[in-house]
């Protein structure tokens, strides 16, 4: 059951990639072009976890085996951090979208460095969360604040994105086949439905998109404030 939920993962992250990848070149936008990236990171994660799965099964495994699975979870650590990056990129401005860049990078340099010690994929899955979080409140300031409709998509693949999260580290897994593991990755799925339906509606800049800001002020019956 693993091997059938990695690969149906892995072939999802590259259709998306690849739409993602078509939009991007299509809008020559920042944003979309780092989600393509991050899909296409999350692919080669799950591929590679799946071929070291795979040698694990026959081998014993040694350094070289080992390196795969390290490899795998750097390439998802990337992945989430790609889908920040590109949602700062989208919603922040001016010195506030440069810090968060920036506290984005260290985090992401910290967690490599923290998985030279400890090659867990609950690494992986404790940053999902963190990013997950962080995605609810950019899109819900989106959402809100821009009148942006597709940020709606991404607070949704969040939500299930953060759920998945909570699932793992519950141990909840429907049977001995079908591990908490692998419903992770079948709840990552579900995750980047939403998340490519909103992403590909991103843009750099989105006072540039012609949706206005909202306006909290009351109207009167004939329109005046």
């Amino acid at each position: 059951m693993s091997f059938a939920v990695d690969l149906a993962l892995a072939v999802f992250a590259a259709l998306f990639a690849w739409r993602l990848g078509r939009t991007a070149q299509a809008n020559q936008q920042l944003c979309v072009w780092l989600w393509a990236s991050a899909v296409a990171a999350l692919g080669g994660a799950t591929m590679l976890g799946m071929l070291y799965r795979q040698i694990a099964l026959l081998i014993v495994p040694g350094e070289a085996v080992e390196m795969l699975w390290r490899l795998s979870i750097a390439l998802h650590l990337l992945s989430n951090g790609l889908l920040l990056c590109g949602v700062i990129i989208a919603y922040g401005v001016g010195r506030i979208r440069t810090a968060a860049l920036a506290v984005t990078a260290v985090k992401l340099a910290a967690l490599l460095v923290f998985l030279g010690y400890k090659q867990s994929f609950d690494l992986a899955v404790y940053d999902c969360a963190l990013s997950a979080l962080l995605l609810l409140v950019l899109c819900t300031y989106g959402a809100w604040t821009w009148k942006l409709p597709h940020a709606q998509w991404i607070v949704a693949g969040a939500v299930v994105w953060l759920f998945a999260t909570l699932l793992h580290q519950g141990r909840v897994g429907p049977s001995q086949y079908f591990t908490p593991d692998d419903l992770f990755r079948a709840m990552e799925i579900a995750a980047l439905l939403f998340f490519v339906r909103g992403g590909s509606d991103m843009r750099d800049d989105p006072s540039a998109q012609g949706f206005r800001e909202l306006d909290w002020r009351l109207r009167t019956k004939d329109g005046a404030r």
